[in-house]
């Protein structure tokens, strides 16, 4: 699998808080399970654990942005369909990483973990920060 050693964990800071409390919590346990991932696999914990927190990571995504959507549409934020579009995207591209990962491509658990970082990083930071003021209105 890989050396993870010299990489760093994502780390929930008060940078990444969109002032939602409901979505904060969200992101922190997003977060908490990308840090599992990468302890599974500098632990070598196996195949069957790994596919087993993709799974979550797939899951608890999928309920994240349900809960986020369902909030674009109560408060009528006017971009809901651009970042409709990114949670579409970032469902197909895990979908990708695991079909990747199941299928045992030696590459795939280190791109799934770089991925994950950069992309709840960059999500969180560039484009939910864009709906905050709309929905604590």
């Amino acid at each position: 699998m890989g050396n993870f050693e010299n990489k760093e964990f994502l780390v929930w800071t008060q940078d990444f808080s969109v002032e939602i409390e409901e979505l904060d919590n969200h992101h922190k346990e997003m977060i908490k399970l990308i840090n599992t991932l990468r302890d599974a696999m500098s632990s070598n914990v196996g195949s069957e654990k790994t596919n087993e927190l993709i799974v979550d990571l797939f899951n608890y995504a999928n309920y994240h942005f349900g809960a986020e959507e369902a909030l674009f549409l109560l408060k009528d934020y006017p971009f809901t369909l651009e970042h409709c579009e990114k949670h579409l995207e970032y469902r197909e591209n895990l979908s990708v990483l695991r079909d990747m990962v199941e299928a045992g491509i030696d590459s795939a658990l280190p791109d799934l973990l770089t991925y994950l970082n950069k992309w709840w990083t960059n999500h969180i930071m560039l484009e939910d920060k864009k709906f905050s003021p709309y929905l604590k209105a």
